[in-house]
């Protein structure tokens, strides 16, 4: 997917699909998901599915962890959200994050301990946020065609019809080439809750920018 985790997907080559709305400020120009019902000028420039799968993100999470005395602690998954302000939506990120722990003491299954884990505001929104948005674009003054002598310059594409001007002024990239080195989905707020103990919560300071 667009942070390097296995989605399922049978692509041929791993540049992805990139939708490109010339009004929208910079940040959000280049989008690897659409936006819905957009009213005004997009151009969708085909490529891989690098969607996140969260079937195909759990191939080999552990499971459950055993103790020499006989106890345990099993993990359930579910995926990494965050909460995209441009949509106003919640949104699939990569990997995986923590949905509930079962432990075990090895000898009375009725005092097994669960804990639920939550990741959302007050709003009930996903405290989720992206640290930085994967980038698989560059913006380009001049086509060069790789496999001939064709060359088209800026003012020579700007006259040419939009899809075919963002086709060739684009280069998309098969490596995310965002400057974090930490990609993934920060929270800033995490509630972990008991069954009939009670909660605690806690609020976090996080790095992310987007969101």
């Amino acid at each position: 997917d667009f942070w390097g985790y296995y989605n399922g997907k049978a692509n041929s080559h791993l540049y992805p699909t990139v939708y490109v709305y010339p009004n929208e400020p910079l940040t959000e120009r280049f989008r690897l998901l659409p936006i819905p019902d957009y009213p005004g000028a997009k151009y969708t420039l085909a490529g891989a599915d690098r969607t996140p799968d969260f079937a195909s993100m759990q191939v080999g999470s552990l499971q459950t962890i055993t103790y020499p005395w006989g106890g345990s602690t099993t993990l359930n998954y579910e995926p990494h959200e965050y909460f995209d302000e441009r949509t106003n939506q919640s949104i699939i990120g990569g990997g995986l994050r923590i949905k509930s722990t079962i432990y075990f003491d090895g000898v009375n299954a009725q005092n097994k301990i669960v804990k639920n884990f939550e990741y959302k505001e007050s709003s009930g929104i996903s405290s989720g946020r992206l640290v930085d948005k994967p980038i698989y674009v560059l913006r380009t003054r001049e086509y060069r065609d790789p496999e001939g002598t064709t060359v088209k310059t800026y003012t020579t594409l700007t006259q040419a019809p939009a899809q075919e001007m963002w086709e060739r002024l684009l280069v998309r990239t098969e490596r995310d080439i965002s400057p974090s080195t930490d990609g993934g989905v920060s929270y800033k707020q995490v509630k972990v809750q008991r069954p009939g103990a009670g909660s605690a919560e806690f609020e976090f300071t996080i790095p992310a920018k987007y969101g």
